[in-house]
């Protein structure tokens, strides 16, 4: 028979388990690592996430461009003002922060996460907590409160029609020029009552303020306890439309028995996280897109966008270890040459705690080479990167460890490659088969690239006798190796998918998966 030949590899997510094994698609649970958009077609990997500050969360960031330096300002859970130097012209990767200043009698939580924006003739730092409204400098001096709002409320914060408006419970507060709120109830008649704004948008069109409410307050970026399960109410939420002239709103869309929490509008898109009866969902209007199982709503503040796509970072769960970690993803469609759809990019355990709550997550910067004259290091001027703030959660007792991470989403070949993984979809077959040899064709490996290829049986685990393990130079794969191949010793199967798993965790050894071939014959009925 001819031999199954896997060419199309690298794709998105599924949730349907059974398929063609050479369709692209990656099996939702167990995929995750692997980089989608540089090899088209093929199979590598990204680099792991890499820590840049220790002891605080960052619950808002925003990126600001100052004499041709990028720079990052958050927020921080200890009220403390921070700026991330992302980049010098010298070093694409400084991803060093400073503390600018302490907010003092300023001081606010940021347990719903908070907002932050840019205003002004002469542009300052507005933020919102959970308690109040603040204004400082960009160099941190004279921070100030400007108003003291609706108590324990989300306070997302965007810059429309020449003016800052911010959530307040049922309404919006509005701050101008003065830099002063000049209502904190601009919407006359406020949205109906019981209801919390979480989030704020302007239109793709931008004729709209969106304002996404749901009839719960269970936004929390610090993953305090006891933990608030309202969010898993079968509630109603809504997203209302405000032209920024008339007293109220002129529009409103209704989500019956599903709670919103974050929304994104860029280009041609409007996307809304939300909780329906399996979980979190990706809505697009009020038809869902996607189904996230195990995966908890991101905050508003870890969504973003990047080109095409649309990134997130939250939670999520893994059963067999009965914890949360950190998951990394896009939506959308990056380009013509790869298909549309959700992809992981990575999956993070706690370091030394149980569990991961996600603050706030921002796109940083662009991949771009610059010619030899600058004395850039491999002539990298800026890496596409994200900065990601998280709190690891002790099961019990213990010490929360709080961390921003620095993200890499195209690889750089100056890092260590995760262990990530691909699955394949399982083909089925009318009879059983054998499987004499599979055959993996590689670009050329290096001393240190180790996988392992395991064979995926019906009961969507590795088949017995169905897996071998690749290690170049250290094991009997030789360096320059562009083809390994092994004998499996499984019995005949009438359900076959392949599962890579990278092993080359520690120093710059990525690889690449070019074909897979799996000789079959029959095996009986």
């Amino acid at each position: 028979m001819e031999p199954l030949v896997i060419t199309n590899l690298g794709g998105p997510l599924t949730r349907k388990n059974t398929g063609d094994v050479n369709s692209g698609l990656a099996k939702f649970s167990p995929s995750w690592g692997y980089d989608p958009y540089s090899k088209p077609g093929n199979l590598t990997w990204l680099e792991q996430p890499t820590s840049i500050l220790t002891g605080v969360i960052f619950p808002a960031m925003k990126q600001r461009t100052e004499s041709n330096i990028n720079y990052i300002y958050a927020i921080g859970s200890n009220n403390n003002l921070y700026r991330v130097t992302v980049n010098s012209t010298s070093n694409p990767d400084v991803d060093s922060p400073s503390v600018i200043s302490n907010m003092g009698g300023s001081a606010d939580t940021y347990v719903r996460g908070g907002g932050m924006t840019f205003y002004g003739s002469t542009e300052k730092i507005f933020l919102g907590g959970d308690d109040r409204v603040q204004v400082v400098n960009f160099n941190g001096s004279s921070p100030s409160v400007i108003g003291t709002m609706i108590a324990d409320s989300p306070r997302p914060m965007v810059n429309f029609l020449g003016k800052i408006y911010f959530g307040n419970g049922a309404n919006i507060g509005e701050i101008d020029s003065g830099e002063t709120i000049t209502t904190a109830a601009k919407l006359n008649p406020a949205l109906p009552s019981g209801l919390v704004i979480n989030d704020l948008d302007i239109t793709p069109n931008g004729n709209y303020l969106q304002i996404t409410a749901s009839r719960t307050n269970s936004l929390d970026a610090i993953g305090g306890t006891p933990a608030d399960t309202s969010s898993f109410n079968a509630t109603d939420s809504f997203k209302f439309y405000w032209n920024g002239i008339d007293a109220s709103y002129s529009t409103q869309e209704t989500h019956t028995g599903v709670v919103l929490t974050a929304n994104l509008a860029k280009g041609n898109d409007n996307y809304t996280f939300g909780y329906d009866h399996s979980g979190t969902g990706i809505f697009s209007g009020p038809e869902k897109k996607v189904s996230l199982p195990d995966v908890l709503n991101p905050m508003p503040n870890a969504v973003f966008s990047s080109g095409n796509m649309m990134g997130f970072v939250a939670p999520e769960y893994e059963r067999s270890a009965t914890r949360f970690r950190t998951g990394v993803f896009h939506y959308g469609q990056f380009d013509d040459e790869t298909p549309h759809g959700l992809y992981r990019l990575a999956r993070q355990n706690a370091s030394l705690a149980n569990d991961t709550v996600v603050a706030a997550a921002v796109n940083v910067s662009s991949h771009m080479y610059q010619p030899s004259q600058f004395g850039l290091i491999t002539n990298i001027a800026g890496t596409g990167k994200i900065y990601y703030s998280t709190n690891e959660l002790p099961s019990v007792t213990g010490t929360n460890i709080q961390k921003v991470w620095r993200f890499r989403t195209v690889p750089t070949e100056t890092n260590s490659i995760m262990a990530g993984v691909y699955e394949t979809q399982t083909q089925l077959f009318s009879k059983k088969i054998k499987v004499p040899e599979v055959r993996i064709y590689t670009e050329p490996l290096i001393g240190g690239n180790d996988f392992v290829i395991d064979l995926i049986g019906s009961g969507r685990s590795v088949m017995a006798g169905g897996s071998q393990r690749f290690q170049v130079a250290t094991g009997s794969v030789a360096t320059g190796t562009d083809m390994v191949h092994f004998n499996p010793g499984m019995a005949p199967t009438y359900a076959l998918g392949v599962r890579i798993t990278n092993s080359s965790v520690t120093g710059v050894a990525n690889w690449t998966v070019n074909k897979i071939e799996v000789d079959y014959d029959s095996g009986g009925k």
